[in-house]
């Protein structure tokens, strides 16, 4: 998918790391509160080698708005953007935010549709990232 920072972000890419795929809207409530505790884990596992990536509904949102929100909440991970739909289509469907936790073997272990509980996400990557 395209980046926000116009680069093309591909999972491909992240083969052999922890990442965390988490569909966002800056219209959606949850995403919005959420959106710290992101930076957050991204920000403390960010060694360890967790990615975090927020895959942005740009279909249903405005490139202006995000552009403001990314840089309001100061998000250090790429944002991905589903200009058309289909990722929320074949992942996600209407129901946000939802997030997906890949392992290093790129197999989804965990999915949490709605906001991400800090702490046992926190503990789920910890358990699957090398100290």
């Amino acid at each position: 998918m395209p980046a926000l920072d116009g680069t093309t972000v591909q999972l491909s890419d992240y083969q052999g790391k922890v990442v965390l795929l988490n569909m966002w809207a800056t219209w959606c409530p949850p995403c919005v509160r959420e959106t710290p505790r992101l930076v957050r884990l991204s920000q403390q596992f960010a060694d360890r080698g967790l990615v975090v990536i927020g895959v942005n509904t740009l279909f249903q949102d405005e490139r202006s708005k995000v552009e403001t929100f990314v840089r309001d909440q100061q998000i250090p991970y790429p944002i991905a953007l589903d200009t058309d739909g289909a990722f929320a289509q074949q992942y996600v469907g209407r129901l946000m935010p939802t997030s997906y936790l890949i392992d290093q073997q790129g197999r989804i272990v965990a999915t949490v549709v709605g906001e991400v509980d800090e702490r046992q996400l926190e503990e789920q990557i910890a358990a699957l990232l090398v100290p």
